[in-house]
């Protein structure tokens, strides 16, 4: 898993999450870490709640929106789980393929 965590840093930058945790710093902790936590992770079959959680911000798609269908949700998640996630998507893909 230590490969799949060098790829899933590759390319990524950009702000934190509402973990606080920027992309950097990710770069910056050991890839054993990274796997040693994300296998935990899959063997319990459950993240931590500070991982799982996200902010959704609703952007107005037109000036003076008022109904539900008149937003776009943006959700802002974790940038650990979003690591954890690029990781689960690229087994499904090449499971898938």
């Amino acid at each position: 898993m230590p490969d799949e965590v060098k790829a899933a840093l590759v390319g990524v930058s950009g702000g934190s999450g509402p973990d606080g945790v920027t992309w950097e710093s990710l770069k910056g902790i050991a890839r054993e870490t990274h796997s040693s936590l994300f296998s935990i992770w899959m063997l319990a079959g459950e993240v931590p709640d500070a991982v799982a959680q996200g902010i959704s911000t609703l952007i107005p798609k037109t000036t003076g929106s008022a109904g539900p269908s008149q937003f776009c949700p943006i959700p802002v998640t974790s940038t650990v789980g979003k690591m954890y996630d690029r990781i689960l998507a690229r087994r499904l893909e090449r499971t898938l393929h």
